[in-house]
């Protein structure tokens, strides 16, 4: 009998040894495990596990464990390799919560970032110690110990009634907030250079009943560093209790200065508060963790701010808000521009927004100051209002506007000024965009496009996208200029209105439009500017297809090049319109050699289609001085009268095509070099008369290809005339030219009938002709 029990024992010793290592090897059957995982959902706990063992030392471990956010399993909450769960047997056999703790022993716990995606990228809660308690009703955290992103928490409490944490059985799945992900990022990017930062977590409460939760969190770390920026301190606590948020500290201090945040938060009503005192180096903070990009922007000096906010926030949206606050910046520099202060008051209430008193100042002089704000009535209606003063020099800040626009740099680069300008500016509008302008610009010297001013002022008005500048005067060395400018930003048209000046038109049209300048540059006033007188339109787009621009000029000294030569023209007054791409003047006067001239043209301004018409009358004018100017003689006295109408382009002379008539009265004609011949010529003819004086020349003529031409020259001298045609190549110095000589009165009947020897020609250069008879060459001599 003894042997039987021995036998009977060994059997059971061995049965249950088999049992024992069956189970931690292979684990228990599908049904354990199903009422391992009913038991825990009856605890709140939804989850599954790949394989459910026993351990001889630990007892129930739980193998790949999954945690979902309901019975549906379509949301994994967190994924455990595995957990100890401790039993009462005696319980599972008769049906009652069996389970009474779950222990974790550097376990690590793996939370996906997209829910929707349980084997993407994940955050991972690393050596993980933990006993939980499982009461009936209640989950109780005894301890909790874990690394996080190398921050380590440590958490207790206990929460009853946990299967309400899981009422929503419906819930469906959504992507993890970018929020959490951008959170996880950053944090992987800290690097800690000291001890590292410690999250104590305290908790209690009923989960059926939310306002009865309490929570504590307090966070403690320093020396954190985020790229080139470190953090020296940072110190967090929070409260949440009868559905209410206290932040009593929030300390932030890096090798600047500190940042303090105060805050409330009632979650029935929504009602929030917030306090806020910095005097770190935020920027820093914010290019650091990329919250925002503030450029180039070095700070010189501990900016400060003072912000308070009170509002109601409700599902992530704040309501019935107001924030006001003081900023101090004090010295910095942006994009390499030294600012000595910038300062404002600043509130916000819903849409409406206010900046106050605001001043930046400019680190070598001049200054920004003024206030600016936004309103909304009841039906959304925006009053948009703006004052503003400035001594600063637009130039200073060339750099910063050219990294927002490109285009408005290069325009303002065409300002230069020695002196800064002063700015006085209000507006009110619906919106800023749309807000009407008015104020004064008073400027010093100054430059634009290169053209300089002494000083000026003017009157500003914007509306409807075009700016007015009324009543405007400008102060030059030569003499000063008036009127009214609008520039519509829309069209891109520039409109002038009575503008009035004593100054270079050159200048004058530089500041308005480069385009138009180009066709003005032949016409010259170095000497003496004339009164101007300017209204019209400018197109500013490439073409200028719109322009239709007039100009007046009355009184000035204008140097122009014609032939090569260069003209002086004094009292010059005309009438220019620019208008359809073409160039018209009109009452075109001018002295010229003691003389008048009169004229009008038309002027192509397109580069692809070049040239001009145009019509003179010469009266009076000094025919030695012109002949002085293009043959270099001066002898010839005498007054020119003539018209000529012509074509051509620019001042090709070879391209000019025109004809006209010229009239040469009580001058000397013997003294021009190509008919002083005569005079010998003459005398051997008839002794005595080649010392009288041809007192009158005149001629009908055509020019073309460089070559004057002519069939009826005609000289009137006392007893003689001379009669001729050919062509004179002006620009090449040559002639082909036939001359007869007519005696009158008796020495006229006694030589008609040899007349035909006194018929001449000439084919040498114009500035020295030989002239050599057409008939028996050697019956006269050839004067030399």
């Amino acid at each position: 009998m003894r042997k039987f029990l021995q036998i009977v024992l060994l059997l059971l010793l061995l049965g249950a040894g088999g049992g024992a290592w069956y189970l931690y090897r292979r684990g228990f059957t599908k049904p354990w495990r199903e009422l391992v995982g009913e038991e825990l959902r009856r605890r709140g706990v939804e989850l599954t596990f790949s394989k459910l063992t026993v351990d001889p030392f630990r007892g129930l471990v739980a193998k790949d464990v999954k945690i979902f956010d309901s019975p549906a399993h379509r949301r994994v909450l967190a994924k455990v390799d595995e957990m100890v769960l401790e039993a009462n047997y005696a319980n599972a056999v008769r049906g009652t919560n069996f389970l009474e703790a779950i222990t974790l022993v550097d376990a690590a716990l793996e939370l996906p970032l997209d829910s929707l995606r349980p084997t993407g990228p994940s955050a991972k809660i690393e050596k993980l110690n933990a006993r939980v308690l499982l009461p009936a009703g209640e989950v109780m955290i005894s301890r909790l110990d874990a690394e996080v992103f190398g921050i380590r928490v440590q958490a207790t409490g206990q929460i009853s009634n946990p299967d309400a944490l899981f009422q929503n059985k419906k819930s469906t799945p959504g992507k993890t907030s970018p929020a959490l992900i951008r959170l996880v990022e950053e944090l992987r990017g800290l690097k800690y250079e000291g001890p590292p930062p410690r999250l104590d977590v305290r908790f209690s409460g009923d989960a059926a009943e939310p306002d009865s939760l309490v929570l504590d969190v307090e966070l403690n770390g320093a020396k954190i560093r985020r790229g080139n920026y470190r953090l020296e301190a940072l110190a967090i606590t929070a409260n949440w209790q009868h559905g209410a948020l206290v932040l009593p500290r929030f300390e932030l201090g890096d090798a600047v200065g500190r940042l303090q945040l105060f805050a409330s938060y009632e979650e029935a009503s929504g009602a929030l508060e917030m306090r806020l005192l910095s005097a770190m180096d935020l920027p820093a903070l914010a290019r650091a963790f990329h919250i925002l990009d503030l450029g180039d922007m070095v700070l010189a000096s501990v900016p400060k701010l003072d912000f308070t906010l009170r509002g109601s926030l409700r599902e992530g949206v704040l309501l019935d808000s107001r924030l006001v606050g003081q900023v101090r910046l004090g010295a910095f520099s942006y994009e390499k521009i030294a600012f000595d202060d910038a300062r404002a008051d600043v509130a916000w209430e819903g849409s409406r927004w206010t900046v106050r008193d605001f001043l930046i100042r400019h680190h070598g002089g001049g200054e920004l100051r003024g206030s600016v704000q936004q309103d909304y009535d009841a039906a959304g209606k925006g009053d948009f209002r703006l004052s503003l003063t400035s001594t600063l020099n637009p130039e200073v800040l060339l750099p910063m506007i050219r990294q927002e626009n490109a285009e408005l740099a290069e325009r303002l680069s065409t300002m230069k000024f020695t002196d800064a300008p002063k700015l006085t500016l209000s507006a009110r509008g619906p919106s800023p965009l749309d807000a009407a302008a008015s104020g004064e610009l008073t400027i010093g010297r100054s430059s634009y496009r290169g053209v300089e001013a002494r000083s000026g002022h003017g009157n500003l008005r914007y509306n409807n996208r075009v700016l007015n500048i009324d009543d405007l005067f400008v102060q030059r060395a030569e003499g000063t200029g008036t009127g009214s400018i609008a520039f519509d930003l829309v069209q891109q048209m520039v409109t002038i209105k009575q503008g009035r000046a004593t100054l270079t038109p050159q200048q004058v049209i530089l500041w308005i439009d480069p385009e138009i300048l180009q066709d003005l540059r032949p016409y010259r006033f170095i000497r003496r500017p004339p009164a101007v007188v300017v209204d019209g339109l400018v197109d500013m787009q490439r073409g200028g297809a719109r322009t239709r621009l007039s100009m007046k000029l009355d009184g000035g000294a204008m140097d122009y090049t014609f032939c090569g030569k260069e003209l002086h023209f004094n009292n010059f007054t005309a009438h220019l319109l620019f208008a359809e791409q073409r160039l018209k003047l009109t009452d075109v006067r001018a002295e010229l050699f003691g003389g008048t001239i009169k004229g009008e043209a038309d002027i192509s301004l397109l580069k692809a289609k070049p040239g001009h018409v145009a019509s003179l009358r010469f009266g009076d004018v000094d025919f030695s001085s012109l002949t002085k100017l293009y043959f270099d003689y001066d002898d010839s006295k005498g007054k020119l009268n003539g018209t000529y109408h012509f074509t051509g382009q620019g001042d090709n002379g070879r391209l000019m095509r025109g004809e006209g008539e010229l009239a040469i009265s009580d001058g000397n004609v013997f003294a021009i070099p190509f008919l002083g011949p005569f005079s010998d010529i003459l005398s051997k003819i008839i002794p005595g008369m080649g010392y009288n004086r041809a007192h009158k020349a005149s001629a009908s003529f055509s020019i073309a290809d460089g070559m004057i031409e002519t069939k009826d020259f005609l000289v009137e001298g006392k007893g003689f005339s001379m009669i001729g045609d050919g062509r004179i190549g002006f620009l090449d110095d040559t002639m082909d030219f036939d001359m007869r000589v007519n005696a009158q009165g008796i020495p006229g009947l006694i030589l008609f009938p040899v007349s035909k020897l006194l018929e001449y020609h000439t084919d040498a250069k114009f500035s020295k002709p030989d002239w050599r008879p057409k008939v028996i060459p050697k019956l006269t001599p050839t004067p030399r």
